[in-house]
């Protein structure tokens, strides 16, 4: 199956080898990825100040060829391209400061160390104050104003198919906080993370901003093929941010193990760390394979509808670029133990005490 392609280009191989990726797809990226970057700055600029979140990282869409909406939808029209940037950063930063507060806990006897705002003379009970006024950030008329602006430019660029996106967001940020901790194999554990990721929002993102006109009725037939994809983008994001969620989980003193495919392959194999994160890889790479089977399969049976064909290769694109960026970007990365250092916590507070609110999100 192939697509012919118009606003993208393929990443350099020599470019992916040097990453950590090893999806098996093909990594192409906007060729327009500038407007990107200005349109993610712009958002950043504007989410301070009218939001008044200080510390979102500016960096936290990055990777070395570009912004993760140009990985992400590497076909995007170029028209709508800014504001699937910006919508891509909206659900980043709003699920930020969500998942913030699910792990700056008040009794965390390191709550003065990452949260750069509280003095170390502070009791608990004024940090309690402090969060429950943060509590209501997202009842706030400056955040109102800010998603009613962003929203009316959803609009304005894509037409009324942006309330289809815009609602698939809406669902996943008010349940993103699904998880479980009794999992006790892979099977269990899938299907709550796929949907903890929010990997629908994405296939809506593609959908609209290629302005595919694949009737919604008509994906339930190939979703069989769809979500090795969905499974894939899933267990990529635990592969590669296991160690950092490793870190802050042992930073902040949880109890139990973190929602991560390890943990859970770990024990269901009864394996140790280096041997699930090798199982989780291979299994990765397996979902690919059986989207490929299922996507010739499909071409087996006829011609494929032309819309059906760019819906299947768009989300294809979409995990392929969804892979690199977790393979490249810094965000997943801990700096190198010093050797003076005490403890893996020594190391964490030292080097991420400035940078951890965002650290938090999108993990």
């Amino acid at each position: 199956m192939s697509l012919q392609y118009q606003y993208s280009q393929e990443v350099d191989p020599a470019e992916v080898a040097k990453s950590r990726s090893f999806t098996t797809f093909p990594v192409r990226v906007h060729k327009d990825n500038a407007r990107t970057q200005k349109a993610s700055n712009q958002f950043i600029k504007e989410w301070k100040r009218i939001v008044g979140d200080k510390r979102f990282d500016l960096n936290v869409a990055q990777s070395p060829v570009g912004h993760f909406a140009s990985l992400l939808v590497p076909e995007c029209l170029p028209e709508r391209l800014a504001f699937v940037a910006k919508g891509c950063d909206f659900a980043t930063a709003v699920d930020g400061i969500k998942r913030g507060k699910q792990n700056l806990h008040p009794d965390d006897k390191n709550t003065n160390a990452i949260k750069g705002d509280v003095s170390r003379t502070e009791t608990k009970s004024k940090i309690l104050t402090r969060a429950s006024q943060r509590d209501d950030w997202r009842s706030s008329s400056r955040y109102k104003r800010f998603q009613a602006q962003l929203f009316l430019e959803g609009l304005e660029t894509c037409g009324p198919g942006v309330m289809s996106m815009v609602a698939s967001t809406t669902a996943y940020l008010e349940s993103n906080a699904i998880y479980s901790r009794e999992c006790t194999s892979l099977e269990d554990y899938l299907p709550l993370r796929i949907a903890n990721g929010g990997f629908s929002v994405l296939k809506e993102i593609i959908c609209i901003s290629m302005d595919i006109g694949l009737d919604i009725e008509e994906r339930p037939g190939v979703y069989h093929i769809i979500k090795p994809l969905e499974v894939a983008m899933a267990l990529t994001n635990d592969f590669f941010s296991y160690r950092k969620e490793k870190a802050l989980h042992l930073l902040h003193n949880v109890p139990g193990n973190i929602f991560n495919a390890v943990p859970i392959l770990m024990a269901q194999h009864g394996t140790s760390e280096g041997d699930a994160l090798a199982l989780l890889r291979q299994k990765i790479i397996e979902a690919e394979e059986r989207h490929c089977a299922g996507v010739e399969e499909l071409e087996q049976k006829g011609p494929l509808n032309p819309e059906l064909k760019r819906y299947l290769m768009a989300c294809r694109m979409g995990a392929a670029g969804y892979h690199f960026w977790h393979a490249s970007t810094p965000r997943f990365e801990i700096p190198p133990v010093n050797a003076n250092s005490r403890s893996l916590e020594g190391v964490i507070v030292s080097r991420f005490r400035s940078r951890m609110r965002s650290a938090l999100c999108w993990v």
